[in-house]
């Protein structure tokens, strides 16, 4: 009987401990995100909406092949070559190969960013980080675009169980195999100061700006808030008029044989963005290219051309550029183009480990709390106990 009442406590302290680690490693992915901008007041809202992974990917703008992957440089412990490494030399974690939204295309859905203001993207669990306008709109080669990654490999959200999670689109440029690397120093060189990450407040690490389970952008705009009419407060929504209309992407490039979606948003005179709006798209010159009545544009020969977005009295243009594809001859690899791609396959495997605090993207988003701790400890004190005391 002693045994039997032995057994079913000890069983009763392992749920109890499973639970206890559950409820610290529980967090979902996300797979929408609800994006917010405020007037300069930080309280007056001035547009807000919420948008889906699936709207995402099928209205606007995708990043990512789904084929290319991208790191982000941890913190390096190191001397040489130092917490900045400039030839970003080490501690790479490879964050796969993703498809996602440049962080941007998001902010125009609620009427986009000015010089000035500044945005803040928050996770589900709490963790947010702040960001300039320029990191957004105009961010060097060396960082690329901040993109709300909701793909990796084969996975969509919730899947891709780090989604939805921040990644910079790096260029190549900024190290010798010419791999997708944020790193340190790309942080330090694209970034204010203010806006650097350092783990444990002394080690730079870009990937600790790699935040995941995103579900939040809010941007904080140098907006006077809005004063409104309350009659027009009390107006049915029948009242609103299109004033102005936003085209995504702007002034693009292309080879002839490309193609483009482009998208078209409507706002009200109140700045919000409104729904169910139709847009007629006509292309200025034909011969360089042709739009159909979705906004998917085929490059056909070399020369510029401007895009139209209409919606009856109301509309936007945007220019296009096509090039000539220029044909490359291909060549069998020289000996030494064939030892660098092996040391580039060996650069990034052969990093060295992480810390322990570097085994997930830092910094880490949950952990265990000193009451969860406590508890645990005292159950394992009280089953040591028990079996002491069978024997």
């Amino acid at each position: 009987m002693n045994k039997i009442k032995i057994l079913t406590l000890n069983l009763i302290l392992v749920f109890i401990m499973c639970i206890l680690i559950s409820s610290v490693h529980g967090t979902d992915p996300t797979t929408q995100v609800h994006i917010i901008k405020y007037a300069s007041d930080e309280t007056t809202i001035l547009n807000e909406t919420n948008i889906t992974y699936q709207t995402m990917e099928s209205d606007l703008p995708v990043c990512g092949d789904g084929v290319t992957h991208y790191y982000h440089q941890g913190p390096v412990f190191d001397s040489p070559p130092g917490p900045w490494d400039e030839n970003e030399t080490t501690n790479f974690k490879d964050k796969g190969a993703l498809k996602g939204t440049d962080v941007k295309d998001l902010c125009e859905l609620v009427g986009g960013m000015s010089p000035g203001d500044e945005i803040k993207i928050c996770a589900v669990d709490g963790l947010c980080r702040r960001f300039a306008y320029s990191n957004i709109y105009e961010p060097q080669s060396r960082q690329g675009p901040m993109v709300i990654c909701w793909k990796k490999q084969d996975d969509h959200v919730p899947e891709f169980n780090e989604g939805m999670q921040i990644v910079f689109f790096a260029d190549g440029s900024t190290n010798t195999e010419q791999q997708h690397i944020f790193g340190a120093w790309d942080m330090h060189e694209s970034f204010d100061e203010e806006y650097w990450y350092n783990y444990s407040n002394i080690y730079p690490s870009a990937n600790g700006l790699s935040i995941k389970w995103i579900d939040k952008i809010v941007i904080y705009s140098t907006m006077e808030p809005i004063k409104v009419d309350p009659i027009k407060v009390s107006s049915s929504k029948s009242s609103s008029v299109i004033t102005t209309i936003k085209i995504s992407p702007s002034a693009v490039t292309l080879i002839a044989g490309e193609t483009q979606q482009f998208t078209a948003i409507a706002y009200d005179q109140y700045r919000h963005a409104m729904s169910n709006v139709g847009f007629e798209w006509a292309s200025s010159n034909e011969t360089v290219g042709t739009v159909d009545n979705t906004g998917f544009f085929t490059a056909i020969s070399a020369g510029e051309t401007v895009l139209l977005a209409e919606n009856r009295t109301i509309t936007e243009i945007t220019s296009i550029t096509v090039s000539t594809p220029v044909s490359t001859p291909i060549s069998a690899p020289t000996p030494d183009e064939t030892s660098l791609t092996n040391n580039t396959s060996s650069h990034i495997s052969s990093s060295p480990p992480s810390s322990p605090q570097e085994s997930q993207p830092i910094p880490t988003q949950k952990s265990p709390g000193p009451g969860s701790l406590s508890m645990i400890f005292g159950l394992m004190i009280v089953s040591y106990l028990i079996k002491r005391k069978k024997a």
